[in-house]
């Protein structure tokens, strides 16, 4: 992808997305800890399926800058020292946008972030927050 279709589509703002299935309502700071391995399973005690985009992706960036509250690099950092120190708990996955929403479309306990663009009226996902 070329850069300014990918400046483009941060422009157009990021969503949070889950399964349409998925009724649970979510503040920053449910995101955040989602994706720092503090929150670990939904109220139905399913465990969460982590998905990122890709680390160099603008996308990423701006969601690891407002969510996380630190680069892409550093958060992914935390997440390989949680790995390596067998204390992570969430299961993490990187895919582009698309697969992203198909994949949330198929797993009701996935939860991730896509360009707003990337989502239609058709899509069995549900925005559960917004980063303009």
């Amino acid at each position: 992808e070329d850069e300014a279709v990918a400046s483009e589509r941060v422009r157009s703002g990021i969503v949070v997305i889950v399964n349409k299935a998925n009724f649970k309502s979510f503040s920053r700071s449910d995101i955040s800890n989602i994706y720092s391995d503090r929150i670990t399973r939904w109220p139905s005690g399913e465990r969460i399926l982590v998905l990122n985009l890709p680390l160099d992706s603008g996308e990423r960036q701006l969601f690891s800058a407002e969510i996380l509250e630190m680069s892409p690099l550093d958060a992914a950092t935390e997440s390989s020292n949680r790995t390596i120190t067998n204390r992570v708990q969430n299961e993490y996955r990187t895919k582009n946008a698309d697969v992203v929403v198909s994949y949330i479309e198929r797993h009701a306990n996935a939860i991730g972030y896509v360009p707003a663009a990337a989502i239609t009226d058709n899509d069995n996902v549900r925005v559960v927050y917004s980063i303009p």
